[in-house]
């Protein structure tokens, strides 16, 4: 019965795995991924967050996304904060992802990004590396494992898990698409649950190869979210409600610590789920877009 619930999954996976052969690997390596979305996965998410509970037991969760994001990358002067240059001015992402629960309160996932679609102007006018900004590139492939130790998840109240995930990179690393290397970050995920209302809460320390770019260092890292969802709308197998988020990071150095706002409508018919909203950055620094329009799928169903 599952199988043909999961062609379409499958075949969005390999389309996406495709598009990391369209890097350009012989460009200098830019070192840092210009998107910092990734959608989370499991039974309880807000857009980039995620409650404490995995995916049960012989079940699957799936998750993809499109996000367009307009100037994550841009330098600007110190006085009058005139445009220097726009390393990465319109870029639209894939992501697809899938977790799977495989002991008690344990489960295994994996997510791939690509960039479908870029402009801007790479390391051109800054340095003397004139190659174009690629359209197309693989992101960082993401490995986790996630383990739920504190809460019932069948109960309302508090909930704790901790996530360990690393990246490796899929040819973008030359196309401010993925991150120069292998990262690794544990996580430490929190809940609350009452009646209609979800807060979630998400605080890591991401170890990444260390890069200097436009006279910034960039390299380990902490990382935050918090936010919250709203069940408006409960009828049957139809729901419908309100989820908006703060994330960011904490970098080595000034012009590493972006911060983001994201709001939006979720609508769901059971376990299929459909998220539409918006983002905006709150400071200036890389990875924190002038804006963002996202919309992400998620469903999950028993493996048998």
């Amino acid at each position: 019965m599952s199988r043909p619930r999961s062609v379409p999954f499958t075949f969005l996976l390999a389309f996406t795995l495709t598009l990391t052969h369209l890097a350009h690997a012989d460009a200098n390596s830019t070192g840092i991924a210009a998107d910092r979305f990734s959608p989370g996965i499991g039974p309880l998410t807000l857009f980039g967050g995620e409650a404490a509970e995995v995916t049960p037991f012989a079940q699957l969760s799936w998750v993809v996304s499109l996000s367009l994001q307009r100037d994550p990358l841009k330098l600007s002067t110190q006085l009058g904060g005139e445009v220097i240059a726009r390393p990465v001015h319109d870029q639209l992402v894939s992501d697809v992802g899938l977790e799977a629960g495989f002991w008690k309160r344990f489960a295994i996932g994996l997510g791939v990004p690509a960039v479908l679609y870029a402009d801007g102007d790479r390391l051109r006018g800054t340095s003397a590396d004139d190659a174009p900004l690629a359209t197309t590139a693989g992101g960082d492939l993401r490995m986790r494992l996630k383990a739920a130790f504190i809460g019932d998840p069948a109960r309302q109240g508090m909930h704790v898990a901790v996530l360990v995930q690393v990246t490796v990179p899929l040819g973008g690393q030359s196309q401010f698409a993925a991150t120069d290397g292998v990262t690794f970050e544990p996580r430490l995920l929190a809940d609350f649950r009452y009646g209609r209302f979800l807060f979630c809460a998400a605080l890591g320390v991401r170890f990444a190869p260390e890069r200097t770019l436009f006279e910034t260092t960039f390299g380990d890292e902490l990382t935050w979210l918090g936010g919250a969802s709203l069940a408006l709308v409960e009828r049957g197998r139809f729901s419908g409600g309100l989820v908006a988020e703060f994330a960011g990071a904490v970098g080595p150095s000034d012009g590493t610590r972006p911060a983001e706002f994201r709001g939006g409508l979720r609508a769901a018919l059971g376990a299929l789920a459909v998220d539409v909203g918006a983002g905006a950055g709150l400071v200036g620094d890389a990875g924190a877009p002038s804006w963002r329009l996202f919309a992400v799928l998620r469903h999950s169903f028993h493996l048998y």
